[in-house]
């Protein structure tokens, strides 16, 4: 179960960093092209555009980046704890149990080598939810969870995520 868990917050967490790497692009291409550089569009860039062809073009990458924006708001405005990405940094965390843990975590020699694998790995490692079995992820407080198994799993989260109706 604790395993799902650890697997579940870094799918978000990658889910999360790629959504807003998508959309930090279709703004990069809708400034290139509105300035008529591009470069990024080798294809485009061999013919000659009007005007109007520009326009719409960027109009279409608006349109993606605002529908995208919108259905993917609930993971673009998911807060993930930083101790999730370095559970060795400062510890500025609230709760005085995920203090403790994340206290003694950071004073095993052992898992501190680990750690420099990557946190994926790390914290998908057997032995943390054996060695931690109350560990820290139980606690998380998201406030936004676009994955509502959470909910009910392990009762992370402030909000359930909205119905949608993406036709």
């Amino acid at each position: 179960m604790n395993q799902e868990i650890y697997e579940e917050l870094l799918f978000a967490r990658t889910l999360m960093t790629d959504t807003k790497e998508f959309l930090a692009r279709v703004k990069l291409m809708k400034q290139n092209i509105g300035r008529g550089e591009l470069s990024q569009f080798p294809n485009l860039s061999q013919t000659s555009c009007q005007e109007d062809d520009v326009s719409t073009y960027v109009q279409h990458l608006n349109a993606l980046y605002s529908d995208f924006e919108s259905r993917f708001e609930d993971i673009l405005t998911m807060v993930i704890p930083p101790w999730i990405i370095n559970p060795y940094g400062d510890i500025e965390e609230t709760n005085v149990i995920i203090q403790e843990e994340l206290t003694e975590l950071s004073t095993n020699e052992e898992l501190k080598v680990q750690f420099k694998n990557g946190y994926q790995q790390f914290w998908l490692q057997n032995n943390i939810p054996v060695t931690y079995p109350d560990k820290t992820v139980r606690h998380v407080s998201i406030k936004s969870c676009p994955i509502q198994s959470w909910n009910m799993d392990i009762r992370v989260c402030v909000k359930q995520p909205e119905q949608r109706n993406f036709t």
